[in-house]
């Protein structure tokens, strides 16, 4: 799990490989990805919170890109 900078969105991952950032306000999804369908092991949102960064049981780490 990733919580941003301000607080306002959390990022969760799990053992399917999909990443959902949920706005904490609202509860509401902001956005989703697939990565690949190896489990997520760690996140992390950039400070900016224009990314997440994720590891992944493969042993990758993949950077998304998160939409204004």
């Amino acid at each position: 799990m990733g919580l941003s900078n301000d607080g306002a969105r959390v990022a969760v991952g799990g053992d399917d490989g999909v990443i959902h950032l949920f706005a904490l306000n609202t509860g509401i999804e902001v956005v989703r990805f697939a990565a690949n369908g190896e489990a997520v092991t760690s996140l992390e949102i950039s400070a900016d919170g224009k990314a997440i960064v994720s590891g992944n049981e493969d042993g990758l780490v993949r950077v998304f890109r998160v939409p204004k």
